[in-house]
């Protein structure tokens, strides 16, 4: 949060597309505090997340927990080496994220990723019919703010693409 304060706008409120991982997080982290004032910042977005999220979704394998995530069966990343050629990723750098974690830093499964974009598939609602979100603001996510490119805008969290005449949502943050 310290560092926040020494960005500096490089442009006017939705000129331009830029992605900001500290304003992402410095969003994620105000959530957790409004959920859990009395908690530490982290731990209150950790348990924001896993009481407001995951459980409700029935995401049980996503966790923030590096270790739990890597003692399960997982994907090992991969990245392109200095020939452009599949390499094992460094797993090491995947430890900068936890400062920032509500900008991507948790861990999924297959599995678990399908229950969410089943609630987004079905407007907004938990496999019972039990209404998570309103329709509204799940869909507000998806309405252009900012242009990207050509066929390609910036909502709430969400990057919407056109290019091929349907609209393609691309999560940019957790």
């Amino acid at each position: 949060m310290k560092t926040l304060a020494t960005i500096k706008p490089t442009s006017e409120f939705g000129a331009l597309f830029q992605y900001s991982n500290l304003l992402a997080a410095a969003g994620g982290f105000v959530g957790g505090h409004v959920a859990y004032p009395s908690m530490e910042l982290g731990a209150a977005y950790d348990e924001a997340m896993l009481t407001r999220v995951f459980r409700p979704l029935g995401m049980a394998a996503t966790t923030f927990d590096f270790a739990r995530a890597l003692a399960s069966n997982h994907a090992t990343a991969h990245a392109p080496d200095v020939d452009g050629s599949p390499a094992l990723a460094v797993m090491d750098i995947n430890y900068a994220v936890i400062p920032v974690r509500p900008a991507g830093g948790a861990w999924s499964s297959v599995r678990d990723m399908l229950k969410y974009v089943q609630m987004e598939l079905d407007e907004g609602k938990l496999p019972d019919g039990t209404r998570y979100i309103s329709t509204d603001a799940l869909l507000a996510r998806r309405k252009p703010q900012v242009s990207i490119g050509q066929d390609v805008t910036y909502g709430m969290g969400l990057m919407v693409d056109t290019k091929y005449g349907i609209p393609a949502c691309i999560m940019a943050a957790t």
